[in-house]
């Protein structure tokens, strides 16, 4: 069994890499695309929202998404474990693509609560030097 972690480790190490990349790239992109968006009425009212939230019920606001595309991810399982592979990796994507722009734009109205609480500062602590510099 050894063998086979020794095997596939290297390849899976260069894929997670690849995929943060892209994740990173698609982050940029995203960030215009909702700051353009974060200008209609509707998105600055629950922008607004957001921000009158006592922090943990903010961190709620990072857990839908997550929570709303999980059946959609379960979907594309389905699909994929009934020989529809192609298009249940489309869907993974688009759902992590989707996700990453929900959580874009909220991340900069958690900011200044982030710290207020334990949870919020173990996040800040664990992430990457990037997703400071995100403005998150």
């Amino acid at each position: 069994m050894n063998w086979l972690k020794r095997l596939l480790t290297p390849p899976l190490i260069v894929l997670a890499a690849i995929l943060m990349w892209v994740e990173e790239w698609l982050w940029e992109w995203l960030k215009v695309i909702t700051a353009w968006v974060a200008k209609f009425p509707l998105i600055r009212w629950y922008e607004q929202f957001i921000q009158r939230l006592p922090p943990y019920p903010t961190m709620f606001v990072f857990l839908l998404p997550g929570l709303c595309l999980f059946p959609v991810k379960v979907g594309a399982l389905w699909l994929m474990a009934h020989g529809h592979v192609l298009v249940g990796i489309a869907v993974i994507l688009a759902a992590k693509v989707l996700g990453t722009a929900i959580v874009s734009e909220p991340c900069r109205c958690f900011r200044p609560y982030g710290l207020d609480c334990r949870a919020g500062s173990t996040r800040s602590a664990a992430c990457s030097p990037g997703f400071a510099a995100r403005g998150c």
